[in-house]
């Protein structure tokens, strides 16, 4: 799968995510490091969107059972404003499942 045609169904998906009733609070970049692009062999950061029943506050009991491979990563986010201007920076703990569907990590 191309790198447009994965965004073409994340977008899709997403959209159909939101028509169910689902809200969006945020977005995401990823992979944005050499050492990541390269481990990942792409060539640029990534994007994706984040779904209010996806996130935890502090102190959330999760059930690691709930993924395929849980992977917990340390990130730091920020609060962009209305001017494009960061107004907020903080510590965040992402979860995901660590999949990969192709024999090489590759774009």
């Amino acid at each position: 799968m191309t790198v447009a045609a994965a965004y073409h169904l994340q977008d899709a998906v997403s959209r159909l995510r939101v028509e169910a009733g689902e809200r969006v609070i945020r977005y995401k970049v990823g992979c944005t490091g050499p050492g990541t692009k390269a481990q990942f062999g792409i060539n640029g950061p990534i994007r994706g969107t984040l779904f209010e029943d996806e996130a935890r506050r502090n102190n959330a009991v999760i059930n690691p059972n709930e993924f395929c491979q849980l992977a917990i990563e340390g990130e730091m986010a920020v609060k962009v404003g209305q001017d494009g201007q960061i107004e907020a920076a903080f510590p965040v703990i992402e979860l995901h499942n660590f999949i990969f569907r192709a024999e090489k990590n590759t774009v």
